[in-house]
């Protein structure tokens, strides 16, 4: 006999014996999102009978979690700046610290302005600057067809289907138009790092999101000197970089005449975005 409650209590002692960093929380995501109920559910119904299928079915989820499989991927969805965006193995699973780019964005420009989110991903930088400046027009591009497919999802639950352009391209390959705000979070994590990172990261998001090249600013090199022509007059730039990398992008943009070039912390007070202004 399986009750809510002892299936509850299975996942954390299995989420434990895996080390998960939050185990009580992932077990109540993962039971909760299985069975399409809310935390409170689990609470009030903890001695409804679970059918010995459903129970098969959620042990094999959490045998995937305790694996290393992103929670993320696994329920099919993560919260970014109070919004819930789709994400699969496409694209890189969104951040807290990138919700700074969103405050920074808003905080330095108005609401009627053009807005290009490169190397866009799940579209969560770009499709939230479009629901939070209604009057903007945002053109979010990625080189990944399997990313655009997830944007185009992400969209159409956001009601933003109307309001932005989706492009596939190779960065600006097959961008035309000039903006006022061009935002990325690029790859940045050098190539000899990748195999260091923890393994819901290295075997499960797309490498293609993560590796910046061998000093990890291949990216930044790539981008800082085209965006120059797809940007108007005063035009800014945003950049997601790496902890350590605030100088060289900085120096990157410097070169490449953008002023004003100013660096910002995350709330774990890491250098988690640089800003410049196109001269």
């Amino acid at each position: 006999m399986n009750t809510l409650k002892d299936l509850l209590n299975y996942a954390l002692e299995t989420l434990q014996s895996a080390n998960t960093v939050n185990p009580r929380l992932e077990a109540e995501a993962l039971l909760s999102g299985f069975l399409r109920k809310d935390k409170l559910y689990l609470i009030t119904h903890s001695d409804e009978l679970i059918k010995e299928n459903d129970v098969k079915l959620f042990k094999v989820i959490l045998k995937r979690r305790a694996m290393g499989e992103p929670l993320a991927y696994i329920l099919g969805k993560k919260e970014f700046y109070g919004k819930e965006f789709f994400v699969n193995k496409s694209v890189l699973i969104p951040r807290p610290e990138t919700e700074l780019l969103i405050d920074l964005i808003k905080e330095h420009t108005n609401d009627e302005i053009k807005i290009l989110d490169l190397c866009a991903g799940s579209g969560c930088i770009g499709l939230t600057l479009g629901s939070e400046l209604p009057l903007s027009k945002v053109t979010l591009s990625d080189v990944s067809k399997d990313a655009l497919a997830v944007i185009k999802k992400n969209a159409l639950i956001l009601g933003l289907e109307n309001k932005v352009k989706l492009i596939v391209s190779d960065l600006f390959q097959n961008i035309s138009e000039k903006f006022n705000v061009i935002v990325s979070n690029p790859p940045y994590i050098p190539s000899r790092d990748i195999l260091g990172l923890e393994t819901s990261v290295r075997d499960y998001e797309p490498k293609i999101a993560l590796d910046g090249g061998a000093d990890g600013l291949t990216f930044y090199k790539k981008i800082i000197p085209a965006a120059k022509k797809f940007l108007v007059p005063k035009g800014k730039i945003f950049f997601e970089i790496g902890f350590d990398e605030a100088d060289a992008v900085k120096a990157i943009l410097s070169e490449n005449n953008f002023s004003d070039i100013k660096v910002y912390k995350d709330l774990a007070e890491l250098d988690r975005v640089v800003m410049g202004t196109f001269q």
